[in-house]
């Protein structure tokens, strides 16, 4: 096809993260599929920088637009527009962009699924999509009759074309989780946050993961891994949010799109890493177990089996495990199952089939059966009521 005829894009998304190179990495996927889009490409890298905006000639933009003067650049130059950040919400410029309260319910589950019994978050609640995580994160909990401790961050803030450089008051922070206590599960409102929480914890001399477990948020790699111990993660799921944007696009370039459309992913899920390879138990014996469980999760593992692998009885794994934890170890591999069939049906599109083989059933009957004895309804159903309440919550917010 003669590029004449081609649509193009505009990329107003820096390649100057992970995530928001996993954004290209979608838009570039989707016009693969889609010949008659391409991206303007003026150098090697395929993005616009905000100041040729105003001068730029082409047919529609995505942008990360996270600061309201880059939301009236995008009005003011009149093309079809889809925002990928959560950050500013205008109904005039529709986003594409993961679920934020669903973020911080995963953290909140996963310190809930190690036993934690203190909790807190780490993060600038000016920002929304800090915000949104922290309730998320709180709501979590307190349906599960703990509390939250909220820090927030004031730092010194740098944005250059859309890199953002966080100077965090360290000393500060440390005397903050000094207070709170351990062990303590800290959730972080995104993985500079959760790097700034690992080195407070150096000056408190408090052992992470013993002391403060620590969830991070988008999954950075370069933050991630470098952090010593490395950080666990929410990842985004950043390509799907660029193939998404771009679709929008598409179809608002050929006046088909809903202009007011804001649309909400679930997140990836987390990466696991050593600053949550913890459980809070004292029991050796408990602990291995709980570890043992997670790891066949994918399997119709058995207490029976359990015992075996860790060479006890299973009347004394029980006395055990309802010493340590007040339930038995039947009761824990189902409350496992379930963590991870809630979390794969709300954050994804497998099928049924599919979450129940991902859980250990070995068929779909005995998974729904399973599902509905435990939440009410089945997970088709509840599936469609979490979407149906995300995206009541979405309109809302509006």
């Amino acid at each position: 096809m003669n590029n004449k005829t081609r649509r193009s894009i505009g990329l107003l998304v820096a390649p100057s993260s992970e995530n928001n190179r996993g954004i290209i990495q979608g838009v570039l996927n989707y016009i693969r599929e889609n010949p008659d889009l391409k991206v303007d490409q003026r150098k090697a890298l395929p993005n616009l920088a905000w100041k040729e905006l105003p001068e730029w000639t082409g047919d529609g933009l995505i942008a990360m637009a996270h600061t309201r003067q880059y939301v009236r650049m995008l009005r003011r130059k009149g093309l079809p527009a889809v925002n990928v950040s959560s950050q500013v919400n205008d109904s005039r410029i529709p986003r594409v962009h993961a679920d934020d309260h669903a973020m911080g319910r995963l953290a909140a589950e996963e310190f809930l699924a190690a036993g934690l019994r203190h909790f807190g978050f780490v993060g600038h609640m000016k920002w929304p999509n800090h915000e949104n995580r922290r309730v998320g994160f709180s709501e979590t909990l307190a349906a599960n009759d703990f509390e939250c401790a909220t820090i927030n961050i004031r730092m010194v803030e740098w944005i250059f074309e859309g890199t953002e450089q966080i100077e965090v008051d360290i000393p500060k922070l440390a005397k903050r989780l000094a207070k709170l206590k351990t062990p303590v599960g800290m959730a972080a409102g995104n993985d500079l946050f959760a790097y700034a929480i690992s080195e407070a914890c150096k000056l408190n001399k408090a052992q992470v993961p013993f002391d403060v477990a620590i969830i991070g948020n988008g999954n950075l790699r370069l933050v991630c891994d470098s952090t010593d111990p490395p950080l666990s993660s929410v990842a985004h799921g950043a390509e799907r949010i660029g193939f998404e944007a771009a679709a929008l696009l598409d179809k608002m370039m050929q006046g088909q799109g809903n202009a007011e459309q804001d649309l909400v992913l679930p997140p990836k899920g987390i990466v696991q890493r050593r600053s949550t390879d913890f459980f809070a138990v004292e029991d050796q014996l408990v602990l291995k177990a709980l570890r043992l469980i997670r790891s066949h999760i994918g399997e119709p593992f058995t207490t029976i089996e359990l015992a075996h692998d860790l060479a006890i009885s299973r009347r004394m794994l029980t006395t055990r495990f309802r010493k340590a934890l007040g339930h038995s170890p039947g009761e824990e591999i189902r409350r496992a199952k379930l963590r991870k069939a809630k979390d794969l049906l709300t954050s994804g599109n497998q099928s049924v089939e599919a979450v129940g083989h991902a859980c250990g059933f070995e068929n779909s009957s005995g998974f729904v059966r399973f599902f509905r004895s435990v939440m009410g309804v089945p997970p088709g159903q509840y599936r469609r009521n979490y979407l149906a309440s995300r995206d009541n919550s979405a309109i809302d917010k509006k």
